[in-house]
Order: structure tokens, then sequence, then C-alpha cells
């Protein structure tokens, strides 16, 4: 199975994400200390609300853009400080077939910490891929393959102190850009946890197949 990147992958995502600035993973003239945090987001696999294991993505691989009406738009998942832009609408099994996934922005209000997981049952025939990051690290260039995708991912918002550029319903949120990967149409279940609570919430995703 493999997916694309490119525009053809937004074709839910695309009038949400229209006028939005994609940030360089590794800025050109970030200081030391910046480019030693970027490091320790990416590959410490320590998540500290779950205790879970995973990629963990902080706030230097955003995106940015704005995105009105992000928490009360029905066509949005929206689990708590998380939203996945599109998730709550049906995906055709044709756009999953052909392009092996969907592009979803993912946005965290500021100064929290989302991990997103995939249920043991869905790991061989789901994955996660956002800010540019993996299971292994950096996604590899051009196409991606499901075995390159995550089955869980922590995401650390910028906090209130600092700059995201972004803002959903005049809340400031990080927003990362990627995808969820998908070998075949299927709901594919997610675990959310929020911050420091380690029970779950649960939703769900139809990704070609109607979740019942």
């Amino acid at each position: 199975m493999r997916t694309r990147t490119g525009a053809a992958m937004a074709s839910v995502a695309a009038a949400a994400i229209a006028g939005i600035t994609f940030l360089s993973w590794n800025p050109s003239g970030a200081s030391p200390r910046a480019a030693e945090r970027s490091s320790a987001e990416l590959f410490s696999l320590a998540t500290p609300t779950t205790k879970l294991r995973g990629p963990r993505v902080g706030c230097s691989r955003r995106s940015g853009g704005d995105f009105p009406g992000a928490f009360s738009d029905s066509a949005n998942l929206v689990v708590g400080a998380l939203v996945l832009v599109g998730g709550a609408r049906p995906q055709t099994p044709k756009t999953i077939r052909e392009f092996g996934g969907q592009k979803f922005p993912l946005l965290v209000k500021a100064g929290h910490t989302v991990t997103v997981q995939l249920p043991q049952g869905a790991r061989r025939s789901a994955g996660l891929a956002y800010g540019g990051v993996g299971a292994r690290g950096d996604l590899p260039e051009g196409e991606v393959k499901l075995r390159d995708s995550a089955r869980r991912m922590t995401f650390v918002a910028c906090g209130r102190d600092e700059r995201s550029g972004s803002q959903a319903d005049g809340v400031a949120i990080t927003f990362w850009s990627g995808f969820v990967l998908v070998r075949k149409p299927a709901c594919v279940p997610l675990k959310v946890y929020l911050d420091h609570n380690n029970s779950p919430r649960r939703a769900r995703l139809s990704m070609g197949r109607p979740c019942g």
C-alpha cells in the first residue's frame, strides 16, 4: 500500500487548509538550544501523561494557519483539546483505496498535550504520520508507506506564552499537517489521552467503511 503526501491526499481538508503556511522542521538560524529542544521533542519516547511509548511531536514541528469554527464544525472530530479537521466526515472507499488514507489537519489547544493511540486490533492496518514524523523518526521523502507510520503519537502544543501563529475560534492552537494511513477501507478506532488523564476517550474515523 502506498500513499501520496501531495495535494491529492487533501480532498476533504482542502478548503480548511487554504492559505496555510508550512514551517520548516528545522528553521534556518535556529539557536543550538532550539535545535536541542527539537531533537528532544522528536526522539523522546516516554510520554509524561500516559507512560505510553511512541513518537513525541512538539511545537517546533508545527505548521501555521487559522481554522475558524474548528471546535464547532460538525465535519470535524473534536475530542477535548484535540481537533481532527474533517475527521467526522465519512471518507469514500474510492478515496481510501486510491490514496491509502486521508489528510486530517490536527489541532491542539495551546498548553495541552494529547496522545492519539490506535488500539491493538487496528495496528496492523492503520497508522499515523504527522509533523513529518513516523514510527522511526523523520518520514522518507516522497511517498510514505504504512510501515513508516506510527501506531501512537503524542502531540505537545506550544505553550500559552509561545507564538504558535495559529488560531481556532479565537483560541491559540498548534497545528500539525499529516494524515491517517490505512491498508484498506475500515472504521478506525482511536484512543485519545488528554493531558494528565490516564483514561482515554474513544473516537472513530470512517475511512471508507461506516462506523456502526
